[in-house]
Order: C-alpha cells, then structure tokens, then sequence
C-alpha cells in the first residue's frame, strides 16, 4: 500500500508516499474501493491527485505520527535492531527455512512453500521476486503478506523484542529486569550495543562522559555481554551472543528449533 512504503523514518516516509505516481495511487485505491464499496467524493479526489486532499493528508499522517509514535521512536528503533541482530543471528545458526518457521505461530516450510497456522490460507508465489521480512513492534497478529508484482513481497510479523509502550518514560523501566542486574546504565549500554557504536556513541547517546562510557564497556566486556574491536584510535562495541539473549529475552520467548 502507497501509504506504508519502507523508509528509514517518518520524514522520508511521508516524502515517498507524497510522491507516489499516480497511476498507482488509483490502482490501489481501486483495489481498496471494488463496486460494493465505491469511493467516496475525497478518496476519488485523492486519486486524481487534487492539492487539498493531499496536503490534509499529509498533515494528518504527521499529526497521528506526533500523537502515536514521536516520543517513542527511539524505544521503537531500539527494538528494531534488536530483532535484526536476533533473527540474523538465528538464520546464520539454523538457517533460512527455520528462521521463517519462527516468525508465526504453526509455522513450517514444506517443499517451497512456507504455511502458518491462520484463519484463513493465502498463498503466494515468491520464486523469483525474493522477499523482504519487516518485524512490527505494534503488530501482534498472525504474519502478513503484501505481494508486489514489480519486487519483492514483504512479511510483516510481530517482533520478539518486548517494547514497553504504556504510561510515560518515568512511570516505565524501559530496560526491564536487566536494571535490577546490571544497573540502568550498562542496562542501557547493553540495549544501545544491538546495534555496533564507538565509545563517543555510547557517551553521546546516554549523556555520559566519555571515560565514564570506556569504564562501563569494559565492565560489559569482562562479564561477556558485549565485545570490541578497534580500528586504528577507534573502539567498536556490540553485543555478543549472551548480551543479546538478554536484551531480546527470545530464550524465554521462543523454542529455538532444532536441525534435523
């Protein structure tokens, strides 16, 4: 759909979806709209790409973003990386066809064909075309497919990662019981490290010093929670293995499948 493209944020998403041709904003709509359900006077305007319903549109999508999602983008992000450096990590140890299995319930590939357990079937063909996985942190239904005949489909799945949403940042422990553990800010060094950063990174996303940041990694480090290489001055942190099966808590969450 026109209206969700694949962005790296809200701002690049909105400027994909206010650029979008035409002739696929009519298909779409079309498909949206079949004869029992006609559009409506400003959907038919947005089709025929009039100015008015396409600046409302635009100021409705930001005024939902800053209602919804703007204060807790960064906790969205954080989970992102997370479930990317999970399910990288499991492809790498058990493989495509057991990576896919996990991402909904009943899941199981036989043959070529990839089947989980839903209300209803669907089947698409994807010899060819590829297909892109996109885990949602506010999905937590069965997977779903958006099959595009110009590229790859994409499977849309609720993410392992918990992503804490309720109340506010002081009424929350964003870092869950790795807190009581580690104490909240190597709790936050270790979530920040699913993704690899420098110790300038580190320092500048927690407000902290930068040797403050250099003690708490090589604390991290002695326990086994993360791991550095340096090029050349720089030191590059990421978490290992065990950090991430914290952070993510996919051990508890998920029985890993076994090669057969």
């Amino acid at each position: 759909m026109f209206l969700d493209p694949l962005s790296h944020g809200f701002e690049d998403g909105l400027e994909t979806v206010l650029s979008t041709p035409a002739t696929r904003v009519r298909s779409e709509l079309g498909r949206l709209c079949p004869d029992r359900r006609p559009l409506t006077p400003w959907i038919r305007r947005l089709a025929d790409g009039e100015r008015e319903p396409w600046r409302a549109l635009a100021g409705a999508m930001r005024q939902a973003y800053a209602a919804v999602l703007a204060d807790q983008w960064p906790l969205v992000q954080s989970a992102f990386h997370a479930e990317r450096a999970w399910r990288t990590r499991m492809l790498a140890e058990h493989g495509i066809r057991a990576t896919l299995a996990c991402l909904g319930p009943g899941g199981r590939c036989e043959g070529t064909t990839l089947i989980y357990d839903c209300p209803t079937q669907t089947q698409a063909h994807l010899v060819g075309h590829g297909i892109i996985l996109l885990p949602s942190v506010l999905w937590q239904g069965r997977p779903l497919l958006a099959v595009h005949d110009d590229g790859p489909s994409i499977l849309f799945y609720a993410a392992t990662t918990p992503l804490p949403l309720l109340g506010s940042p002081a009424d929350i422990d964003a870092y869950g019981a790795l807190t009581g553990l580690l104490g909240r800010t190597r709790a936050a060094i270790v979530h920040l490290l699913v993704r690899q950063c420098t110790t300038s990174e580190v320092a500048r996303e927690l407000g902290i010093s930068k040797s403050s940041a250099s003690e708490h990694t090589k604390a991290l480090r002695a326990a086994r929670l993360i791991f550095t290489h340096r090029e050349g001055k720089t030191a590059w942190h990421s978490c290992t293995p065990l950090g991430l099966d914290l952070v993510t808590g996919a051990t508890a969450a998920l029985q890993t499948p076994r090669r057969h």
